[in-house]
């Protein structure tokens, strides 16, 4: 799966600001990316707790 810079920054800046991703379908708050985008994102990424906030 790629990744274009431009949805990467708004990806970063979302977690930046929101304190990272709770679940995996989080990213539909991400102003900016396209619902194809989104459904990329969700079919192929999983949110994994590392034991941080």
């Amino acid at each position: 799966m790629y990744i274009d810079e431009e949805s990467a920054e708004l990806i970063i800046d979302y977690r930046e600001n929101n304190g990272g991703f709770k679940d995996v379908e989080d990213i539909c708050n991400v102003k900016g990316l396209t619902l194809i985008r989104q459904k990329v994102i969700i079919d192929n990424c999983f949110v994994q707790n590392l034991g941080g906030n």
